[in-house]
């Protein structure tokens, strides 16, 4: 229900002179082929990681799942964080890349400030 009021609400607003396009970044606890997804896919918002996505864009959990024998991962096995794009004319937004960071400081230990790891997007806005 979230999904399809929040792709309502970006669907309805207005184009502003000059403006290229709107930028939707965000948790959404939802892995790609869950409904809500599909509802902002399908009105419109392109999901950057799908575009020009590097890796497999998992940020969660960000120390990955190292305690548990069945699952002996030591980075993120799951996709829950989004950055989504809708260009208000074609080229308006350009993707250049969209990729998850993850810092490791000078001992080789990784920094985590939060149980999921951040998305980093460079876009180019023309015109």
């Amino acid at each position: 229900q979230q999904a399809a009021e929040l792709s309502e609400f970006i669907n309805s607003l207005e184009s502003p002179v000059g403006a290229a396009g709107v930028i939707l970044c965000g948790d959404l606890n939802s892995l790609p082929f869950f409904r809500s997804v599909k509802v902002l896919e399908s009105g419109g918002m392109v999901d950057a990681h799908k575009e020009k996505g590097v890796g497999s864009g998992c940020t969660f959990p960000s120390t990955g799942l190292p305690g548990i024998l069945w699952c002996p991962f030591s980075r993120p096995i799951l996709r829950l964080d989004y950055i989504f794009m809708k260009p208000y004319n074609p080229g308006g937004i350009i993707l250049d890349r969209v990729e998850v960071v993850k810092r490791v400081n000078g001992n080789g230990s990784d920094e985590m400030a939060s149980d999921h790891l951040p998305l980093c997007a460079v876009f180019v806005v023309t015109g």
